[in-house]
């Protein structure tokens, strides 16, 4: 079973460019309308919670799309500020109740990672997000509403930090 995949691309204060590419169930003419929707709300939950600016917004499968290339205002959106995010599968069966299809990823645990994070919405003293509050709130539940786990598994936000890196 084909799954889709949804990414966009960021530009910094200083025009740097970085990415993020997620997996997504499978897309069909019955699902599209959805998938459509839940992607938007991806979008902007993580638009709210990145300095950056997106230029490029990807759904391989049925669409992808280039907005204006204008880099952000704020200094402080630079793409090396990351947010970086921790999920797990958990799908234990994908064929359940029967359960006699396993899910070999469920209980694995993923990363991904949002350019130009918002360190403004840090947790006093720490270096994590709190993913019970807005914004990374409404990131959570749009990021568990459509990405799925590179094996297909249904996902679960385990946590949100502040990163370094270097691209």
């Amino acid at each position: 079973m084909a799954m889709g995949k949804v990414g966009w691309s960021f530009i910094d204060h200083d025009e740097e460019q970085s990415n993020l590419s997620l997996w997504i169930g499978v897309v069909t003419a019955g699902n599209l309308a959805g998938v459509l929707t839940q992607t938007g709300a991806l979008r902007t939950a993580i638009d709210a919670c990145t300095l950056c600016t997106i230029t490029t917004e990807r759904l391989l499968v049925a669409e992808s799309s280039q907005n204006p290339s204008v880099p952000p205002a704020n200094p402080l959106a630079q793409r090396e500020t990351k947010a970086l995010v921790r999920y797990t599968d958990v799908t234990e069966f994908f064929d359940d109740p029967t359960n006699s299809i396993p899910n070999e990823g469920f209980g694995s645990v993923f990363t991904c990672e949002i350019p130009g994070a918002d360190l403004s919405d840090l947790i006093l003293n720490t270096d994590r997000f709190d993913i019970t509050e807005e914004p990374w709130l409404a990131f959570t539940t749009a990021f568990e509403a459509l990405i799925k786990s590179p094996y297909g598994g249904a996902v679960e936000v385990l946590n949100v930090r502040h990163v370094g890196r270097r691209s």
